[in-house]
């Protein structure tokens, strides 16, 4: 039996450089792999209703796609020319107005934004509003869309994520939320109160339905530019549509 030295377990009392040790593209690409899995089994779940797994939906997305001055999210890190599939419309429609046939409802005006709309007289208030003429976009372009506007608060895809990633049980609980977050998460809107039948309710945010969607449209991509670390989970695939 031969014993071999490895002169790269000798750096611990090296520079911080000497020792770093760059991931290969093979490692980055099996790191890809395990968040795409990652996503794709929190979408399963939530499918049948396991509406918590968004939490850990919001950790991959961020992982993948989340840059800051100390990190790089993974497919940057890649710095390969993909595209992510885009049902975000490009602008945002004018408001309108849903009234309700249901007594004591009072209608409200509702802003119709670019991904969802709220839609006023069921307790279902956020519905989803793809575009009927998706595109493909860069990564960065898909991630910094603006996914609805609210009382003059914009929602990008980016702060959604991370509103739940950072803040909401993804990977951190912090003691306070962003004001706008938390009223459309908790309340169901940032400026409006829901009544039926003089009672209060509290609907469903647009999280909700966003981030299941966003979900999916990553998996359409992934499975299109990595087919061969990205397999079929069995999930709808937005993209055949089109």
């Amino acid at each position: 039996m031969s014993i071999e030295f490895n002169p790269l377990l000798t750096k611990k009392n090296g520079s911080k450089k000497e020792r770093i040790v760059s991931r290969t593209k093979e490692d980055l690409l099996y790191q890809l792999s395990k968040q795409y899995k990652f996503i794709c089994r929190s979408l399963l779940k939530i499918l049948k209703g396991d509406m918590d797994e968004i939490d850990r939906l919001s950790i991959g997305l961020r992982i993948l796609f989340h840059n800051t001055r100390h990190s790089t999210g993974i497919l940057s890190q890649l710095e390969e020319e993909i595209k992510i599939f885009d049902t975000c419309k490009e602008k945002e429609l004018p408001p309108s107005i849903s009234e309700s046939k249901e007594e004591d409802v009072q209608p409200y005006c509702a802003f119709i934004g670019n991904m969802v709309c709220m839609s006023i007289g069921s307790k279902d208030v956020w519905q989803l509003t793809p575009s009927d003429t998706p595109t493909w976009s860069s990564p960065e372009d898909w991630w910094n869309k603006v996914l609805f506007v609210e009382n003059n608060v914009s929602f990008t895809r980016e702060k959604m994520t991370l509103s739940i990633a950072d803040t909401d049980g993804g990977a951190h609980v912090d003691r306070k939320l962003e004001h706008d977050y938390f009223l459309l998460s908790r309340k169901g809107s940032t400026s409006m109160n829901f009544f039926v039948n003089s009672n209060q309710f509290y609907p469903f945010g647009p999280e909700k339905v966003i981030m299941p969607h966003m979900g999916l449209e990553v998996v359409a991509s992934f499975r299109r530019f990595f087919p061969e670390t990205c397999i079929d989970f069995g999930l709808p695939d937005l993209s055949q549509k089109f």
